[in-house]
């Protein structure tokens, strides 16, 4: 699909099913595992405002609407870090979220510095 996005109208097509396609295994990762662990620990309405969050920073990312996406991927990460501790590996996955933002939009040493702190967490937790 990435050499289909050279140019013509049907590369157009080809970037967004890779987008789409990335968009779908971030919900899958990012959004429904979580939500299982999640329900047992947050009260209704703090689930249902969590996931809301995450899903519009998604979206938003997924739009190129950068600068909307990160502070919902940040208020998410509070909140997940307040709830699981700061090293649960749900707290790794929203920061490689915010990696993945922070690369989209050319800040690669921010990005590098949040995928490092991911990859700390995720190391903890083997």
């Amino acid at each position: 699909m990435h050499e289909a996005s050279a140019g013509s109208e049907g590369g157009k097509t080809g970037v967004v099913e890779v987008r789409l396609s990335v968009f779908l295994r971030r919900v899958l990762v990012s959004f429904f595992l979580p939500f299982l662990l999640l329900t047992t620990l947050l009260p209704a309405y703090a689930q249902e405002a969590l996931l809301k969050e995450l899903n519009a920073a998604e979206v938003y990312q997924a739009q190129g609407r950068y600068a909307e996406a990160e502070p919902l991927y940040q208020w998410a990460l509070a909140i997940v870090k307040k709830t699981l501790g700061p090293d649960h590996p749900y707290v790794a996955t929203v920061l490689e979220n915010i990696s993945e933002l922070y690369k989209e939009t050319g800040r690669m040493d921010e990005a590098k510095r949040v995928e490092e702190r991911a990859n700390a967490i995720r190391s903890r937790n083997k």
